[in-house]
């Protein structure tokens, strides 16, 4: 390896920490994440991704994020990691930032493209995953992202609950709230 890359990757890695809090920068509307929705196909929850393949296992991308490393993310996307690439279980890289509450590492996600849209094997989205955790920052900034759509908003999984719905059997005033000052459908058949 030549001087200056080790030079670049030392440095890189003295400056980065896993785990480590920032504030979550919230847009000014709804404008600033029209481009991450996600055409998706609602009756195939298992094959959905951009590629219509699913990893075997989860990718470095994947790894990358469950540390909640943004830096490490971004040299990853910079060098065309798929963001919206899928493990074994489903889980997009953007899912795994919700589930982890990284949430510096979501915004990089969502700035190289990563879609609202894909779902698990379970068909949880985003929006189940980060009601289910109480991830309630994360929860805006997503909803912020899906501009009313409200298929985004009221998609059930595989046993027919919407994020509102895990929202209201968790009891959860903050989510259910948020989710309704959004759009979501309260009798949704």
């Amino acid at each position: 390896m030549s001087r200056g890359v080790e030079d670049f990757w030392t440095s890189t890695l003295k400056e980065t920490t896993p785990f480590v809090s920032t504030a979550l920068v919230i847009p000014s509307g709804p404008k600033e994440c029209r481009g991450h929705q996600a055409t998706r196909n609602l009756g195939d929850a298992v094959d959905n991704s951009e590629n219509g393949k699913m990893s075997a296992g989860p990718t470095v991308l994947h790894r990358a994020v469950q540390t909640g490393n943004s830096k490490v993310v971004c040299l990853l996307l910079e060098h065309n990691a798929d963001c919206n690439s899928r493990d074994n279980t489903g889980l997009t890289p953007l899912l795994c930032a919700v589930i982890g509450g990284h949430e510096e590492v979501l915004e990089v996600l969502l700035s190289h493209g990563a879609r609202l849209g894909y779902v698990d094997n379970a068909h949880w989205s985003a929006l189940h995953w980060a009601v289910f955790h109480s991830r309630h920052r994360i929860l805006e900034r997503l909803l912020r992202c899906c501009d009313g759509d409200a298929s985004l908003l009221n998609i059930r999984n595989k046993d027919g609950e919407t994020p509102l719905s895990i929202a209201v059997s968790a009891g959860s005033e903050v989510a259910v709230k948020l989710l309704l000052e959004f759009g979501a459908t309260v009798n949704t058949e």
